[in-house]
């Protein structure tokens, strides 16, 4: 399986396994990664690909990137990923109509979401996962960051032993589950939190892994940084 390894001066290595080949790359930066979860789901198989994305979204916000488009952005990042990972490269085309995608899953997540269920053919029982995610990252309470967190990891637990979903469906939820849980800490140890473009950026990563999980890394990371600096 190959590995991939993202480092800082203040963070331990982290791997993942997801090819034959033992390749390691290791990072080193000067990035200054705060209030970085440190107990996760190590139940979850993905769990390392949220503190990627997690270490790439610091890589990328400590770094002399000025882009401010969801294009340039999302190149930025692909080069990242190619310098700092041994993901395989996103094979999505970084164009008009990438753009048009991700402005709409933004700010119309819902009809996105029915769309993506529709014509990806995601079960019943796939869809009322994610409908619960949602609810749990859209709670109208305002839950503070450590209860969403660990309540994605509670309903992943869910998601693992549910016997009646394929293996891809779980790859889906689970991914996308790690990504946002982890972008839950992307301004640090605050618990602001842009409430409205929640829902957004757990669609965003649904759609990427559809394609793939280079894909997912690719449009997770990008929106967060997007989104950041609007």
């Amino acid at each position: 399986m190959k590995k991939i390894i993202l480092s800082s001066m203040l963070l331990i290595l982290t791997t993942i396994n997801f090819s034959c080949s033992t390749d390691e790359v290791s990072v080193k930066t000067d990035s200054l990664i705060n209030a970085r979860p440190i107990i996760g789901n190590s139940l979850n198989p993905y769990e390392d690909l949220g503190i990627i994305s997690y270490d790439l979204f610091h890589l990328y916000t400590n770094s002399l990137f000025t882009a401010t488009s969801i294009d340039d952005i999302s190149k930025n990042v692909s080069d990242l990923m190619f310098q700092y990972t041994n993901l395989n490269q996103p094979t999505i085309h970084l164009d008009s109509n990438y753009v048009s995608l991700v402005e709409s899953i933004i700010y119309y997540p819902e009809e996105e979401l029915e769309a993506l269920v529709s014509e990806n053919k995601i079960s019943s029982l796939a869809e009322a996962r994610i409908r619960d995610i949602l609810e749990i990252i859209s709670d109208d309470s305002k839950p503070i960051k450590s209860e969403i967190f660990n309540n994605l990891i509670s309903y992943e637990i869910i998601v693992l032993s549910d016997g009646n979903l394929s293996t891809s469906e779980k790859e889906l939820i689970l991914l996308s589950s790690t990504f946002f849980r982890y972008s839950l800490y992307d301004s640090g140890g605050d618990d602001d939190k842009d409430w409205d473009l929640s829902v957004g950026k757990f669609i965003i990563s649904i759609h990427g892994a559809l394609s793939s999980i280079q894909d997912a890394v690719l449009m997770n990371v990008s929106t967060r940084i997007y989104l950041s600096k609007e």
